[in-house]
């Protein structure tokens, strides 16, 4: 999938702005503040149809404007889309696709599949076990519309069931038969969630250990092993817990408490991995979601790798960078401060490349390498 043209009105500090794309990388640099992370963002929302900086649509909107507006071209292979969203608060909201618009905008999620390695990541996707569910959720709800489904209704009467929680906590009196219905619905929906995710960890595994030993240029003892509480009896699980969560006005157990961990020498990287090591793990990560994605789609994802330089040195980004160019990456949009720096590592780089430099949500220089 190829981003060719995207014209931009009033999308946070990027009030009027066309992007040529095209296939290969793109480098963008700018000052902080420029809109680097904001052009990132808008492409994000238009897989993803959420902004990556977990901002609401009306915070989107530009300051004093009274409405954004996204027109977006797409091409693969042989093929162009057009993608228009118009967003006007309060919650205005249209989304057409060759100008038919959706019945629902859960039709629109991996039609535009996307990969964003964010400054954050590197964190979190090592010590914050949230994160790495998210990271399996991100590859699945792209690539599998049963899985979206069943997400969403999972989530939905995990919801209800922890607002029962805190009701029958408050008053009392606990409502046996409607937490037996409940935890019925929860079973019913995390028993495909388990399956899916355990056959995506399975497959990311060997991926994960392949780029990492390519970034480190030697073998590391590395890993992937995924936990949930579907995998025994989770039915008798939430009976058991039920007390406790009662107790807690929470659920304490089910898919939404699963762990990915990432494993070097058998442990949690977090707890005895390099700083070093622990970026290539991230690098490997992410990698390893754009070849299953890839994979899984049989259309290239669009990579965002956002600032990626103030937390990955430059020779890291450029191995990554030569990776996602060996699996045959469509177009990758890479950003930083640094005109110069970009600008060495794209220059090293065998696919067509593009330098774009933004000063206050607007363009002061473009070129071809």
């Amino acid at each position: 999938m190829i981003l060719q043209q995207l014209d931009i009105a009033n999308f946070k500090n990027l009030r009027s702005l066309r992007l040529e794309g095209g296939g290969g990388f793109h480098f963008i640099s700018g000052d902080n503040g420029a809109g680097k992370t904001n052009l990132l963002d808008c492409i994000y929302y238009l897989g993803i149809t959420k902004s990556f900086a977990q901002q609401s649509e009306k915070e989107l909107v530009s300051e004093g404007a009274g409405y954004f507006r996204l027109d977006a071209v797409f091409t693969e292979e042989d093929t162009q889309d057009q993608l228009v969203v118009k967003f006007q608060p309060p919650q205005t909201r249209s989304w057409s696709w060759n100008g038919r618009k959706y019945g629902r905008l859960l039709e629109h999620i991996g039609k535009i599949p996307v990969v964003l390695l964010a400054p954050e990541d590197v964190y979190q996707l090592i010590h914050a076990a949230d994160a790495r569910r998210k990271y399996l959720n991100q590859i699945l709800v792209q690539t599998d519309r049963d899985y979206l489904e069943h997400l969403l209704a999972y989530n939905k009467l995990l919801k209800h069931r922890n607002a029962a929680l805190r009701q029958m906590h408050l008053s009392g009196r606990a409502d046996h038969q409607m937490l037996d219905a409940l935890d019925h619905g929860l079973c019913q929906h995390a028993s495909l969630l388990f399956e899916k995710r355990r056959d995506l960890s399975q497959l990311l595994e060997p991926l994960v250990c392949r780029y990492i030993d390519s970034i480190s240029h030697s073998s590391q003892d590395a890993g992937l092993r995924y936990v949930s509480d579907a995998e025994a009896d989770f039915p008798s699980r939430l009976l058991e817990n039920r007390s406790r969560d009662l107790a807690t006005m929470r659920t304490n157990s089910g898919i939404h408490k699963d762990r990915l961990d990432c494993l070097m020498e058998g442990r949690p990287i977090g707890q005895r991995g390099s700083q070093g090591q622990c970026k290539t793990f991230v690098a490997a990560l992410k990698l390893a979601q754009f070849t299953c994605m890839n994979l899984a789609m049989g259309s290239s994802p669009i990579v965002l790798l956002d600032d990626i330089f103030a937390k990955l040195d430059a020779n890291r980004v450029l191995q990554f960078a030569q990776l996602l160019e060996s699996e045959g990456v469509g177009q990758c949009f890479i950003t930083d401060t640094h005109r110069e720096r970009v600008k060495r590592v794209g220059e090293m780089l065998g696919q067509q490349v593009k330098f774009h430099e933004l000063e206050k949500g607007a363009w002061i220089h473009q070129q071809d390498a």
